[in-house]
């Protein structure tokens, strides 16, 4: 996927990063404020980000699924699985497979957000972790400056 460029990576990464962003928020918490301003308010010395209600419920959302079960996979490697490659084989349960049905929508629909509110932040970002992962050909742009 990534040597290609293909459209999945770019479809996967808001995705990811979100995902991201989720398990840690406060080590995410500038790079989604940079990209989605209207949903996180700034703060200063919080234990957790100002999100808006919506972007608090997904959240939530992914807390309740990620709650480690003994001797089960890591939940969040699972949602990872999940949103880079769509496979839902790893839900055991019916209640179970419908609450991550439902989480992976929200979370679409904030990836969506992510690289669409600030498009040109958004393609600079991630052509500086492209090149940061070696790929893009060593071209970068004055735009990309910010971010390496």
């Amino acid at each position: 996927m990534c040597e290609d460029c293909d459209v999945e990576l770019f479809m996967a990464l808001p995705r990811v990063v979100m995902l991201s962003s989720f398990r840690r928020p406060q080590g995410h918490v500038a790079l989604v404020r940079s990209l989605l301003p209207h949903a996180v308010a700034r703060g200063v010395g919080e234990e957790e980000p100002a999100l808006c209600t919506e972007l608090r419920a997904v959240l939530d959302a992914y807390r309740a699924l990620t709650l480690h079960r003994e001797g089960a996979a890591d939940p969040h490697q699972l949602l990872l699985r999940r949103a880079i490659t769509g496979d839902d084989e790893t839900e055991a349960c019916p209640a179970q497979r419908e609450a991550v049905a439902s989480f992976m929508r929200d979370l679409e629909g904030w990836s969506v957000a992510l690289h669409r509110q600030r498009p040109d932040d958004w393609n600079s970002c991630i052509w500086a972790v492209l090149l940061a992962l070696g790929y893009g050909g060593g071209q970068r742009g004055a735009d990309t400056e910010r971010w390496v």
